[in-house]
């Protein structure tokens, strides 16, 4: 949004120079059509971002990936149109002093070059660029934790006992759709219901946290509708419960299956075919990883 704010600064520089030119493969290109472009990109990028705001549904997590697209060719794009102004007087200066090649061959073995470079190009912005979302909610997320837990032990002191457990519960909800989503390798839609047995189903819980889980639950949906439920002392163990499952879950820990090396499971990448992990260097140096993983299962 930023970059598209400076752009609609400018009308000023586009009333004077947006019909200058530039020569591009023979072509000439005003000004003003590439800052159309630009601006274009840049504005599409965003209006995914926000249809992707309206859910959690598959079609919403497309719309963020187009998003993501949009976002780096914009990106690229300058450099683009750089290594075209810098090829274009190349390919005349060859047109013009080789009389054995023709005009069209070098031209197309110029279109090839750069076609190759831009989506290399476009490629390498997209992956950084999402990897560093992966690491800013990785990161958000562990904060997110830290502040719901601070919330329920202000609101325990405070006296408000059943908003303090309806508020650790949350957290609890929250972080095991998280951890399980991060454990089977696809966003994770659940009934609350099911959840605690879900966690268990994934082993992002253990069958010793099952009970209380359950217990908080349910004291969950009695303090929603009851006034006072609960004394400090109860509504402190089961907060309590609430922060070793958070803590439980931040912990979980899987060994990549290349490397052999541990990580934080919302750190790594699942396949939700073969339900092994591998940690991100190894996913990088293995961009065919998924495929190698199912060949291997189904040799075996």
């Amino acid at each position: 949004m930023a970059l598209l704010a400076a752009l609609l600064s400018l009308p000023g520089f586009l009333q004077q120079y947006g019909n200058q030119t530039l020569l591009l493969f023979g072509s000439q290109v005003p000004l003003k059509h590439i800052y159309a472009i630009f601006s274009g990109l840049l504005g599409l990028s965003i209006y995914f971002y926000a249809l992707g705001l309206l859910g959690e549904y598959k079609i919403f997590r497309n719309l963020n990936f187009c998003g993501n697209l949009t976002y780096a060719i914009s990106l690229v794009l300058p450099i683009i149109l750089m290594l075209i102004i810098v090829f274009t007087p190349i390919v005349s200066y060859l047109a013009s002093n080789i009389n054995s090649i023709k005009n069209e061959s070098i031209s197309l073995v110029v279109s090839i070059v750069i076609s190759a470079l831009s989506s290399g190009l476009v490629e390498f912005v997209y992956k950084l660029y999402t990897e560093t979302l992966r690491k800013k909610k990785s990161i958000a997320q562990s904060k997110a934790d830290i502040d719901s837990l601070f919330l329920t032990q202000k609101l325990l002191k405070e006296g408000y006992f059943d908003i303090a457990i309806t508020e650790a519960w949350k957290a609890v909800e929250k972080c095991l759709v998280g951890t399980i989503s991060a454990v089977v390798g696809l966003e994770f839609t659940n009934n609350a219901r099911d959840l605690i047995d879900d966690a268990l189903k994934y082993k992002v819980i253990t069958p010793e946290m099952q009970s209380p889980l359950k217990i908080l639950r349910e004291s969950r949906n009695k303090s929603v509708h009851s006034i006072k439920s609960f004394q400090q002392q109860k509504a402190a163990n089961l907060i309590s419960i609430a922060e070793k499952t958070i803590n439980h879950c931040n912990g979980i820990q899987e060994e990549c299956y290349f490397c052999n090396n541990k990580f934080r499971i919302t750190e790594m990448e699942t396949d939700n075919i073969t339900g092994a992990s591998v940690c991100k260097k190894c996913a990088k140096e293995n961009s065919n990883w998924r495929d190698d993983l199912f060949d291997l299962s189904r040799e075996s």
